[in-house]
């Protein structure tokens, strides 16, 4: 892993990572009960009768590898992401949804020294950037606790007007290659789903908290692995300047990957590179990134039984 964090890609001499999180359902066994997992609060008095795992992750963007994971009984992601940029190398950039921006985030980066470029959501904390909103200002900036935090506006593809909150000095950047480095944060989105909808990582096998845990590192081992291996062999690239992609097929490889898993680790990482070579090529597509627009829905799935799916709230 090491030989291989040296040939990541970077961006103007960045690495360029996406933080975000997600969520899982646990069964209701004390195991978990007893180390603090509770259900989602629907109310004041009810929580949803399974209990919540609230996880983060940071993806190289460049390679769509995931670099740290954590996970919480407690749902704070600001908190997790902190603990993930404490080991990223100074030299990142960590790309973030709207939902991270706060003191508390950019807090951390000024500790730690490292840079960040989140999405700012309408009604922020911050009121120099509510004013930038209302304003008609293309770029501006403010200072927080002496670091320069530069604002930008601008429409995406989509014909979305945007905002974007960084600390990165970005006199020499485009605003147009801003927005199109900010795009790259969807690339998380898409392996939180890899493993969740794809994968089915949250069908767990075990009832035990210990069990599950090796279960999602195990998971993240081979993810890992077919990440890997597709990069490697050129089955993975972006081109921000034209906006064009090119893939190997994901899934295919995953399962090529789980099948040899023990030749692997009796042969070695170079043997299942040379097993997956051909496939890597053969499944590549090429396409232009958002030459699709989905509009956003957000979807509340309900039970045909009111109390179907909560339990009153656990103590």
């Amino acid at each position: 892993m090491t030989d291989f964090k040296k040939q990541l890609k970077k961006y103007n001499g960045y690495h360029v990572v996406g933080i975000d999180g997600d969520d899982a359902n646990l069964p209701p066994k004390s195991d978990f009960l007893n180390k603090g997992y509770k259900g989602y609060p629907i109310d004041s008095d009810f929580e949803t009768h399974y209990l919540k795992m609230y996880t983060v992750r940071c993806v190289d963007l460049f390679s769509s590898v995931v670099l740290d994971f954590k996970e919480s009984a407690k749902n704070d992601e600001i908190s997790l992401a902190l603990g993930i940029i404490e080991n990223l190398p100074k030299d990142t950039i960590s790309i973030y949804d709207r939902l991270y921006l706060s003191e508390r985030l950019i807090d951390g980066h000024i500790a730690h020294n490292s840079f960040f470029m989140a999405r700012c959501k309408s009604g922020s904390t911050f009121k120099e950037i509510v004013a930038f909103v209302k304003s008609k200002k293309k770029r501006s900036h403010f200072f927080y606790k002496g670091s320069k935090i530069h604002l930008i506006k601008k429409k995406n593809k989509k014909g979305e007007l945007i905002t974007i909150a960084t600390n990165i000095c970005i006199s020499d950047w485009s605003d147009e290659e801003l927005v199109n480095l900010y795009s790259l944060r969807w690339d998380v989105e898409t392996s939180n789903r890899d493993s969740t909808s794809t994968l089915k990582l949250d069908q767990w096998h075990s009832e035990f908290h210990n069990g599950i845990m090796q279960e999602i590192y195990v998971h993240l081992i081979l993810l890992n692995l077919t990440k890997i291996s597709i990069y490697l062999e050129g089955g993975y690239d972006i081109d921000l300047s034209t906006n064009l992609t090119i893939k190997s097929n994901f899934k295919f490889i995953y399962s090529l990957v789980q099948d040899a898993i023990y030749e692997t680790i009796k042969n070695g990482i170079s043997f299942l590179l040379d097993l997956l070579r051909f496939d890597i090529v053969r499944t590549k597509t090429k396409r232009k990134r958002r030459s699709r627009s989905y509009p956003r829905v957000v979807k509340r799935k309900g039970k045909g039984y009111k109390n179907a799916s909560k339990v009153p709230k656990r103590t």
